[in-house]
This record gives structure tokens, C-alpha cells and sequence, in this order.
């Protein structure tokens, strides 16, 4: 893992790290794998350095790239511009995890009509109204280094299922998909 701070005085040490991770894909290349990156991603916890900006309670926004041979998470926010880059070979899995959702059953509105539309669960659960739901757990993304550390991320975007799809393409490491549905109440 590498951190990169992207202020504009070192910049210069991206390209160089990118490239001992295969470098950047082509526009073919990304047309034909589907797209090389995503966003809706917001840090959660894990990695010390990004921490101490999360204690401030400022959100950290996340992009997450994907190189031949690694990954790139770019973290932002007002205070901070960071890319952590990591190579496929240092990640032992990628887990995508959330709890069973419990919903009323009288749920309503915008959601109960998307849901007759046959839009999936992860994305009409966005317009749940706050006195429909009893519990709801985030929907979060883990990355599992070999050297035991855990990055854990929250999937915050109106289509969950995008950022999914984009893990689940990405090669030579271990996906683990653990996402639990609802319970009506």
C-alpha cells in the first residue's frame, strides 16, 4: 500500500506509483473491461492516517480506480486530497457486506412504487421514509490487505448496485458478496 498526498507539491509522485501497479488502462482497454472506475464510495474506517481526518467529522469522499495490476482509492474532502494506491497481490479479498434491512410493512411513497417498477432492493431502499425504517444497516465495502489491515468503506450512492458490479470485475482477488436482503416488520 501507498499513500500519496495529491496537494499540489507532490502530485508528481502519481504517475510513478501508478505505473508499478501496471499503470492506467487505455480508453480501449476500458471500454472493453466495462469502466476503470467508480464513485459513491465514503471512508469509514481502517487506514490511521485517514482516521485523524474522519475524527474531525468531516465525510471523506471516495473514487476508486482500477489499475492492471492494483487499485487507487481517491479520498477527498475539503481539508484533504489523498490517493491510496494498492496492488492486487497485497489484497487478500474485497468483501461487500450488509445486515438484513428491516422495513415496516406499511412502507410507502416513492419507494413502495419503485419496488412495483421492479427496481431492486439496494436502490428503492434510498427513498425509504425515516419512519419506515426499524433498522438499516449500511450497505459497506471492506478491502482485506495480506498483512491483516482492514480499509472499510460505505457504499453512499443512489445506485449501490454500479459500485457492486464494479467489484465484483475486478480480477486475481478473492470477492466476497455477504449482502443480506429485508425483513418486512
Amino acid at each position: 500500500m501507498h499513500l500519496i498526498n495529491l496537494d499540489s507539491s507532490s502530485y508528481y509522485k502519481l504517475k510513478p506509483a501508478i505505473d508499478k501497479l501496471g499503470g492506467r488502462y487505455g480508453l480501449k482497454e476500458s471500454l472493453l473491461t466495462k469502466g476503470i472506475g467508480v464513485s459513491g464510495l465514503e471512508y469509514y474506517s481502517g487506514y490511521d492516517e485517514m482516521d485523524a481526518f474522519k475524527v474531525k467529522g468531516k465525510t471523506i469522499r471516495v473514487t476508486l480506480e482500477k489499475y492492471k495490476n492494483g487499485v487507487g482509492l481517491y479520498m477527498r474532502n475539503i481539508d484533504i486530497n489523498f490517493a491510496l494506491l494498492i496492488g492486487i497481490d497485497e489484497l487478500e479479498s474485497i468483501v461487500i457486506e450488509k445486515q438484513v434491512d428491516l422495513i415496516s410493512r406499511d412502507a410507502g411513497g416513492l419507494y413502495k412504487i419503485l419496488r412495483k417498477l421492479g427496481i431492486g432492493f439496494l436502490t428503492a431502499r434510498i427513498f425509504l421514509l425515516e419512519t419506515d425504517k426499524v433498522n438499516y444497516p449500511p450497505l459497506l465495502l471492506q478491502f482485506k490487505t495480506k498483512d491483516n489491515q482492514e480499509i472499510h468503506f460505505e457504499i453512499e450512492t443512489i445506485r449501490p448496485n454500479k459500485v457492486i458490479e464494479f467489484i465484483n470485475r475486478i480480477e486475481n482477488v478473492r470477492i466476497v458478496n455477504n449482502i443480506m436482503g429485508y425483513q418486512e416488520v
